[in-house]
């Protein structure tokens, strides 16, 4: 029995010392940028958005407008996946990630993958307040072993008409699910755990209701079928 015991602590022993343990995702900043008017984090606004993410920044959030008119809408995530060394208890920076992105982005879709600028690398947190998105992925696996600091953005450009009204939709999940649209994903190297981004935009247009004639239009449609009514009575005689 003693034998068997020491056994099972030798095995959890080398266990501990060869594989490390890994620490959930962290949000570490969020952005928006609605119409040209920005939310941040970094002042301690509120998401103009629908919907509540976890205590790791997971979740989908919605925003919904039905103004007439041309829209914008940005979102910008920056999450750190901090590694865990439980032979030396300590943690390791988030600087060992990189950026993917999968599919091709829809028509009026944008985004970016980048440093967000915190000190003076990269670009990304300043453009999302600017309004603009370049469409590019500036760390990929090529960055890789150096590292980086991954944040990611994704945009909508949109145009309403009367009657119409739009719902995007916001998704941070560590388990992509039955979605095989564009998206974009932050990995860490090291331990692979991953987060997927992804964003649909749904336009609905309401069924408007046809326009109640005025009293003079309903004058002349009705004496315009005083001629007709006379021609058919002449014709049945």
């Amino acid at each position: 029995m003693r034998n068997i015991s020491r056994e099972i602590f030798v095995f959890f022993f080398i266990l501990s010392w060869v594989s490390p343990a890994w620490s959930a995702p962290i949000l570490y900043d969020w952005a928006f940028n609605v119409d040209g008017i920005t939310y941040e984090n970094y002042n301690g606004d509120m998401m103009p958005t629908q919907g509540v993410l976890d205590s790791n920044g997971l979740g989908t959030l919605t925003w919904s407008v039905d103004a007439v008119g041309s829209h914008s809408f940005i979102s910008f995530f920056d999450f750190q996946i901090d590694e865990y060394d439980a032979q030396e208890g300590t943690y390791y920076s988030a600087f060992n990630e990189y950026g993917e992105t999968f599919g091709l982005n829809d028509s009026g879709q944008s985004f970016e993958i980048d440093e967000p600028g915190w000190a003076g690398i990269g670009d990304l947190y300043w453009n999302v307040l600017d309004g603009t998105l370049d469409d590019t992925n500036s760390i990929d696996s090529d960055d890789y072993p150096n590292g980086d600091n991954v944040s990611m953005a994704m945009g909508w450009d949109f145009t309403l008409d009367e009657g119409q009204s739009a719902t995007i939709s916001l998704t941070l999940t560590q388990d992509l699910i039955d979605f095989d649209g564009f998206y974009l994903f932050q990995i860490d190297a090291e331990s692979q755990e991953t987060i997927y981004f992804y964003s649909t935009l749904d336009i609905q247009s309401d069924d408007v209701p046809l326009p109640v004639p005025e009293p003079s239009t309903m004058l002349l449609l009705g004496s315009g079928l005083v001629p007709l009514i006379s021609t058919r009575k002449r014709i049945m005689r």
